[in-house]
């Protein structure tokens, strides 16, 4: 019986003993497969990482091989401008670069698509603006047809008399003309536009001819400055040639533009502004919403004054509702920039900080 029994549970450890070596032999497969499968996907994933990204890889090698940045406290500008100037490059047409030129010609990439696709589709109703826009870019891309055209009948009849006009009189009346009937003028013209000093009421402005130079450089004989006016006669050649002229017709047509603007430049008159440097205040609109510390000077929002001892902090007025700042500072006669600071709370004259961007032509987009 024991036999039996012993037999009995003999055959059951083998049985046992070999479904564990099947089951540990069907897992070893699958890990097999598994693991290849691994492998391969791995390598696939290894293989689409590695894919040749000639962009990425550029942006790597130039970042690895980059000077790295000054610390803020070394250079400020530089540590925090300097990753982003050094992406950046001019365009060879181009003067410079800034996030607005950037933005524009992104836009004109766009727009420059529309045109081409709208200029494709011949089959556009007509009268539709896909239509009219298409017509509008053919028209204007078919330079023998502007060629044959010339300038048109409205601006023909200005040219010719402006050619025709025997003084200066004359000739402004000309151009004014043309300035009120069409919106065109050359040497003067007169605008309708808000009144800087009362935004409230409109004023008619008298628009001036451009100069090209300062009258400091056309009349100068500093070397530098007869540089520069040089490099200008051979700038308006360069326009010139680029819209057709021939080069002697260029050189005749410089010649011409020079003089009326050496003659605009000589009339043109210069102002001496002088700046102060000091301390001024700001006077805060509000004054309801201000205490006023004596022992500083200067008024603070009530959110933060309300932690101020109350014998140190009073009402603040409208004269005594002001922060002080120090620094250079430009006189106007109205607030023409912002801030606008004065000497104290009654005076007519104000001053704004003084940059030299306040006297920089405005970027157009």
């Amino acid at each position: 019986m024991r036999k039996i029994i012993k037999k009995q549970k003999l055959a059951a450890v083998l049985l046992s003993i070999g479904l564990a070596a099947a089951l540990s032999g069907c897992r070893a497969e699958a890990a097999k497969d598994s693991g290849t499968a691994a492998e391969a996907s791995a390598s696939q994933e290894t293989v689409s990482n590695t894919a040749p990204d000639t962009e990425v890889a550029s942006e790597l090698e130039e970042t690895k091989n980059a000077e790295p940045l000054p610390s803020k406290k070394d250079d400020f500008f530089e540590a925090v401008n300097g990753a982003l100037l050094s992406d950046w490059e001019i365009a060879a047409d181009e003067s410079y670069v800034s996030q607005i030129s950037k933005m524009q010609n992104r836009t004109n990439e766009q727009m420059a698509s529309v045109l081409q696709t709208a200029a494709k589709n011949e089959a556009s109703e007509k009268g539709s603006d896909e239509n009219n826009i298409r017509a509008l870019y053919l028209t204007g891309m078919d330079q023998e047809g502007r060629n044959a055209g010339g300038y048109g009948q409205l601006l023909t009849e200005y040219l010719e008399s402006i050619d025709s006009a025997e003084s200066i009189n004359e000739l402004m009346r000309v151009c004014l003309r043309f300035d009120r009937d069409y919106g065109l003028y050359s040497i003067a013209g007169l605008t309708y536009g808000t009144d800087m000093a009362d935004s409230s009421q409109k004023i008619l402005f008298l628009a001036s001819g451009d100069p090209g130079l300062p009258k400091e450089i056309w009349f100068s004989e500093d070397p530098a400055n007869q540089s520069i006016v040089q490099y200008f006669h051979e700038f308006l050649k360069d326009l010139c040639i680029a819209g057709g002229y021939s080069e002697e017709k260029a050189d005749e047509a410089v010649e011409q533009t020079a003089a009326i603007m050496k003659t605009l430049a000589e009339n043109s008159l210069s102002c001496l502004i002088s700046l102060r440097q000091g301390e001024l205040k700001y006077f805060y609109p509000n004054y309801e919403d201000y205490y006023y510390l004596p022992l500083e000077d200067q008024a603070v929002h009530k959110s933060v004054g309300e932690y101020v001892d109350r014998s140190a902090r009073k009402k603040a007025t409208a004269r005594t509702c002001y922060t002080r700042s120090c620094g250079l500072f430009l006189p106007q006669f109205s607030p023409l920039w912002k801030p606008a600071l004065k000497e104290d709370y009654s005076a007519s004259l104000s001053y704004t900080p003084y940059k030299e961007e306040l006297f920089s032509k405005p970027e157009i987009s």
